[in-house]
C-alpha cells in the first residue's frame, strides 16, 4: 500500500503549521500491518496498568538510560513534505559526514527516494545514508528493546509514527491513548529515559513540531503512535566505524557510485 497520508505547510518560524484534522504529514505510507508487536519488549508481556508497557527485569532502570542529547542545534523542515530527508541530513551531519542540503536532496529525487510535493515512502528512509556509505538496517516490527539496544550501542535511530499523536496526544477512560487521524512523519530517536518516578519517555528529533524539534513523548504515546506504521524504524549499524574525515556529501555518494 502506498497511501499518501497527506502533507503540511512550512512556517517560517517553526517549519510546520497544523491545518487541523486533514492527515498531514510526509511520509508515505508503505507496507506494513500497522499493528504493534504483540510484545512491545521482547520478554515479560504482562502489561502494568500504570505503565501500558510491560514490565522489565531487575535491571530495568539501568537498561532504560539509553541514547544520549544530540548536540546539533534545532532541526527545521526545510519543506512540507521534507522530513526524513532532513532527518537523514542531521544525522550524516552527526556522524561527521560534511553535507550540501541541495545535493542531498537532489541525490533523493534523482534517485526516486523522495518527492519534493508527496514526501517519502517508508522503505526509502535511510537509502541517502546508506549513498554515503552508513550501513543500516530497515524494516518492520521493531521492539521498544531492539531499539533501547541499538542506543546503547551508540547507534542511530529514525521511526516513522504518527505525529499528531505524540504531539498532541490526547487519553480515553481509563488513560489509554486515543487514536487519532494519521499523520505520518519520520523522527530521530536520540534517547530513552527513566526519571525518578519510574516514568519512560523518548527524546525524539522532530523537525516539524511547531514547539521545537525537541519532543518529549511519554513512552505510551509512542508506542501508540509508532504502531500506526508498523513499528518501522532505520537504524544505522556499526555507525561508529565510518572513518568520514575530510569526506564531502559527492565524494561519498560518488564512492558508493549512486
Amino acid at each position: 500500500m502506498e497511501e499518501l497520508l497527506g502533507i503540511g505547510e512550512v512556517a517560517e518560524d517553526v517549519g510546520w503549521i497544523d491545518e487541523g484534522e486533514d492527515g498531514l504529514g510526509c511520509l508515505l505510507e508503505g507496507e506494513g500491518d500497522g499493528q504493534a508487536d504483540e510484545s512491545l519488549w521482547d520478554e515479560d508481556p504482562d502489561l502494568p496498568d500504570d505503565a501500558g508497557m510491560p514490565q522489565k527485569p531487575d535491571d530495568f532502570g539501568r537498561r532504560m538510560i539509553a541514547g544520549e542529547p544530540v548536540e546539533e542545534g534545532p532541526i527545521i523542515q526545510k519543506a512540507e513534505a521534507s522530513c526524513a530527508l532532513d532527518i537523514e541530513q542531521e544525522v550524516l551531519k552527526h556522524l561527521g559526514f560534511d553535507v550540501d542540503s541541495t545535493a542531498l536532496e537532489n541525490l533523493a529525487v534523482q534517485q526516486g527516494w523522495y518527492d519534493p510535493e508527496e514526501g517519502t515512502l517508508s522503505e526509502n528512509v535511510g537509502m541517502i545514508l546508506e549513498a554515503h556509505g552508513v550501513e543500516v538496517e530497515r524494516r518492520w516490527d521493531w521492539t521498544l528493546t531492539e531499539l533501547l539496544d541499538a542506543l546503547e550501542s551508540g547507534e542511530e535511530v529514525i521511526v516513522a509514527l504518527d505525529a499528531e499523536e505524540v504531539r498532541n496526544p490526547q487519553r480515553g477512560p481509563g488513560g489509554a491513548p486515543l487514536e487519532k487521524i494519521d499523520q505520518g512523519h519520520a523522527v530521530w530517536v536520540a534517547s530513552i529515559d527513566l526519571d525518578d518516578n519510574g516514568n519512560i519517555s523518548l527524546v525524539l528529533k522532530d523537525p516539524g513540531n511547531p514547539k521545537g524539534s525537541d519532543l518529549n513523548a511519554n513512552v505510551s504515546d509512542f508506542l501508540n503512535a509508532w504502531a500506526d506504521f508498523g513499528n518501522f524504524a532505520v537504524v544505522t549499524r556499526n555507525s561508529g566505524a565510518n572513518d568520514t574525515s575530510g569526506l564531502s556529501a559527492a565524494d561519498s555518494a560518488g564512492k558508493e557510485e549512486i
